[in-house]
């Protein structure tokens, strides 16, 4: 797990939460997503949208994330 107080080159205050990508998913009347042949969740971009002021990040803190690995 990552944390911001492990890393002593990087400071909080010299950083911002962006948005790299964002997922969809579609779902039926009862909530349950809708699953390909193989029964994985069919997911969806929206590729000509721009997510990065809508207000995502607005209220997390940088020591609540965690690095993907």
């Amino acid at each position: 797990m990552y944390s911001m107080e492990q890393n002593n080159q990087m400071k909080e205050e010299e950083y911002s939460i962006g948005v790299w990508e964002v997922q969809f998913f579609l779902q039926d009347e009862d909530g349950q997503p809708v699953e390909d042949g193989n029964g994985n969740v069919k997911r969806f971009y929206s590729p000509h949208s721009d997510f990065s002021e809508c207000g995502l990040t607005e209220g997390l803190e940088i020591d609540e994330l965690r690095e993907i690995e």
